[in-house]
């Protein structure tokens, strides 16, 4: 289903974070000092701009998920590709709380995949 009101040039922008983010594997204890985990973190903070400004004009209560989502209902992103991405995500956002990272990277982290 489409989001009426949904700034597409914005949706366009918000898309590229999924060609950026390279899938992490949590199970290597060194993950957070790899070229993946650095160029994965900066991605999450590159497209939270456009994701925000993608929400402009939608009805606050509609889900993060379902407004992220839309990159694939648009044919943006393939839905195998961002499901692979929210799974990682989601599993950062675990381990985040776990260890204690930083709040705001794990409310960023909680924008992306629905999850609090």
């Amino acid at each position: 289903m489409k989001i009426e009101n949904l700034d597409m040039e914005a949706l366009k922008e918000f898309s590229k974070f999924y060609d950026d983010y390279e899938v992490l594997d949590f199970e290597n204890p060194n993950v957070m000092d790899t070229t993946a985990f650095d160029k994965s973190y900066k991605a999450i903070l590159n497209a939270l701009p456009s994701l925000v400004k993608t929400t402009e004009g939608v009805d606050a209560a509609t889900p993060s998920t379902f407004i992220t989502y839309q990159v694939v209902v648009q044919k943006l992103v393939t839905e195998k590709r961002f499901t692979e991405v929210q799974v990682n995500l989601k599993r950062w956002q675990e381990i985040g709380k776990a260890v204690d990272l930083d709040p705001k990277f794990i409310r960023a982290l909680s924008i992306f995949t629905g999850y609090k």
